[in-house]
């Protein structure tokens, strides 16, 4: 697995069927899962897997921790 220590680490990552980033803060920014996140959950769970990392967003390509 790999470990995401810092930011250079998530620039290195890019999404594919088995790695997703999710914003996930939610309309009162308390954190709901975004309606999105259980159709790539279920796609993931019917498969191979995979992760979901919440709390980043995707500006032009690359990847921005929020919250």
């Amino acid at each position: 697995m790999f470990k995401i220590t810092d930011l250079i680490d998530l620039q290195t990552l890019a999404e594919s069927v088995e790695l997703e980033f999710k914003q996930a803060q939610g309309q009162d920014g308390q954190g709901k899962l975004p309606q999105d996140f259980w159709p790539t959950y279920s796609a993931m769970a019917n498969t191979r897997g995979g992760y979901v990392v919440l709390g980043v967003k995707e500006k032009k390509g690359q990847f921005i921790p929020v919250g």
